[in-house]
């Protein structure tokens, strides 16, 4: 008998990461009494003052823009 072709790894490593990021954000905002601010987000994502400043990407590459093709 052939090996189960359904028995594969499903992990995805930049999905995982995100839900961590994600996670972290949630409890901090669960755990602070007012909302979050630009800063708090932008660190608890791995953004430091230069990335802010350039536009450069989080840890996990998103922008949080969606990206449209021009008109």
């Amino acid at each position: 008998m052939a090996g189960d072709h359904l028995d594969v790894p499903l992990e995805d490593a930049a999905l995982l990461e995100e839900v961590e990021l994600i996670s972290a954000l949630m409890i901090a905002a669960s755990e602070s009494e007012e909302k979050l601010g630009e800063h708090e987000i932008d660190r608890l994502l791995g953004l430091t003052d230069h990335d802010r400043t350039s536009g450069a990407t989080g840890a996990t590459g998103a922008t949080g823009a969606e990206e449209r093709p021009p008109s």
